[in-house]
């Protein structure tokens, strides 16, 4: 997530990105009292059919999700002079982080 979003934007994506895994605990127990509310299918699955979807998802993501924008065919134009704005925010970063731990 890092390689997608500026330092500006990092903690709202990260954020997000961390409430969908509440998300998909809410909808697995859903799943779960569905998978229950049936007495001719076995209780197991209650574990089984998450774990499965959570499996394929994971292969899924592995197999089709790029992990930097440059990987991304087509996006190399969008990416011109990225890199010097995201140099800039580190070093502003860095630079009143110092400033911060030196007024303690």
């Amino acid at each position: 997530m890092s390689h997608w979003f500026g330092y500006r934007h990092r903690g709202y994506v990260f954020g997000s990105w961390t409430t969908h895994q509440y998300l998909g605990n809410i909808l697995s127990a859903l799943l779960a009292s569905f998978v229950l509310s049936y007495p001719q299918i076995p209780w197991t699955l209650v574990f089984f059919v998450p774990a499965l979807l959570a499996f394929v998802w994971g292969i899924f993501c592995l197999k089709y999700l790029p992990d930097r924008p440059e990987n991304v065919e087509g996006l190399q134009h969008l990416l011109k002079g990225e890199s010097s704005r995201e140099e800039s925010a580190h070093t502003w970063a860095v630079s009143n982080r110092e400033k911060f731990f030196a007024l303690r």
